[in-house]
């Protein structure tokens, strides 16, 4: 009963982490009509450099602001490198296609 309990509650912990990613999709879509499928893996890096943070010891109230600014700074670059050109030359697609490259560099 106790796994039972535990595979519940991982379940739905993965469920809510898929409706976050989900909801910016859809809130990407929605105000851009194009899709990003960069956006797991800025959250991921995002995500990662939050970690660490924490690792060197860095306040998590100290850590927020920065992972933040860290986002900004990187949703930047993405914009500048790869959206920016792929507006240029008025192809939805490849504006698609540069942020699915821009996610493998990432990784």
């Amino acid at each position: 009963m106790q796994i039972l309990t535990q595979l519940i509650f991982s379940g739905i912990a993965l469920g809510m982490i898929y409706a976050v990613i989900a909801f910016g999709y859809q809130l990407t879509f929605a105000t851009s009509d194009t899709l990003n499928f960069g956006q797991g893996d800025a959250l991921m890096l995002g995500a990662l450099v939050g970690l660490t943070l924490v690792g060197l010891g860095v306040n998590y109230w100290l850590m927020i602001p920065i992972v933040c600014l860290f986002g900004a700074v990187q949703g930047a670059v993405v914009e500048r490198i790869g959206v920016r050109p792929a507006i240029k030359i008025k192809s939805e697609f490849g504006w698609i296609m540069s942020t699915i490259a821009l996610g493998i560099i990432f990784k």
